[in-house]
């Protein structure tokens, strides 16, 4: 930004300001007499007002809401994209234990999944898997880096 606009930006906030407090030093008489003066009906004037703040309202609402799709798309994409290991539950599951175990005794909350490993369902074992591959620990194929 230059000092140029920068000028411009303070001598926009004056008027502003300027603007604000004659509007807050005015009596609500000399409003609604202004109003009359402008628009004639002041129910009407009102009435278009409030569509301009509904519009508006509305406007932001829309934008909000494609906003959240797009982050839902985003995260749509991006759960599809996961590289799931392939093979059989069981295939998953020995993979998981063998990483597991090359991990140094007491060093890993992995071996929390380990002591768990009854429990846990494919979806959870793809899950951790999944995150072994975040953390670089696994490649795609399950194979330790």
């Amino acid at each position: 930004m230059t000092g140029q606009d920068r000028n411009h930006d303070r001598e926009v906030r004056r008027v502003e300001d300027a603007l604000i407090e004659d509007i807050i030093g005015r009596s609500d008489e000399e409003i609604l007499a202004e109003v009359r003066e402008d628009h004639g009906d002041i129910d009407a004037a009102v009435q278009r007002l409030r569509g301009l703040i509904t519009k508006a309202l509305t406007l932001v609402a829309k934008k909000k809401l494609q906003a959240a799709q797009a982050a839902v798309r985003e995260a749509r994409e991006r759960s599809s994209a996961l590289r799931i290991i392939p093979g059989s539950f069981e295939v998953k599951k020995k993979l998981l234990l063998s990483v597991i175990a090359r991990q140094p005794a007491g060093s890993s909350p992995l071996t929390l999944a380990a002591r768990n490993a009854d429990e846990l369902t494919e979806s959870d074992v793809d899950g951790i898997l999944q995150d072994l591959q975040d953390l670089g620990l696994i490649d795609e194929r399950g194979n330790p880096k």
